[in-house]
């Protein structure tokens, strides 16, 4: 959002996990498009970096305890309360804690399959939100909300938001987050099985 020019002001997470992001200022079709598919495009990205940064338990510890800190920092600075419910940045952040904990207190392989396990979910991040993704329309809070991301994807490619066009840009984020999956597991897998040949 901050690079499209859009601006980002703050993030809302309601107690049924969804969430909306808000922008500063409006901006044109190209812009909306790389909003829409930053979250479905760029989060499997960030867990096939958090799988490459972990092979091993120090380096484990270290990418969790990065990962906590940023979710702390998060939920501390723009996740905010929504009519006085404090349960977004207190969820953000006691997540953030309870993974800086782990980095310290788990054995060092529960260590790195806690790290390898959260960047799987985030790679797979449009799969688990295959439901938002194909539905008419969101719910927020609870309340019916804006279109989904997909929708907004396709208002801004195609112009429409007929089902064909939503349902385009679904399964192409679909495809995307196993795509990124199979690559990062097979480069961890190859990692693996290339440290386990090197002469002790």
């Amino acid at each position: 959002m901050t690079i499209t020019g859009a601006g980002f002001d703050h993030v809302v997470i309601y107690r049924d996990t969804s969430g909306l992001a808000y922008r500063v200022s409006s901006v044109g079709n190209a812009a909306t498009a790389l909003i829409a598919a930053a979250g479905y495009m760029g989060t499997p990205l960030w867990g096939a970096l958090l799988f490459a940064v972990s092979p091993t338990p120090r380096a484990a510890r270290w990418a969790l305890l990065v990962l906590g800190a940023l979710l702390v920092g998060t939920a501390l600075t723009v996740v905010a309360e929504v009519n006085g419910d404090a349960f977004g940045p207190w969820a953000i952040g006691v997540m953030g804690a309870v993974i800086a904990i782990a980095a310290v207190a788990l054995p060092d392989r529960w260590r790195v399959a806690t790290a390898h396990f959260i960047a799987a979910q985030a790679c797979i991040n449009a799969l688990l939100d295959i439901r938002v993704l194909f539905r008419p329309s969101q719910v927020v809070g609870g309340v019916v909300a804006d279109d989904s991301d997909a929708h907004n994807m396709a208002r801004a490619t195609f112009g429409t938001t007929e089902h064909w066009a939503v349902w385009t840009w679904a399964g192409i984020w679909l495809a995307w987050s196993l795509v990124v999956l199979f690559v990062a597991l097979w480069l961890s897998g190859r990692s693996t099985r290339a440290r386990s040949r090197a002469p002790a």
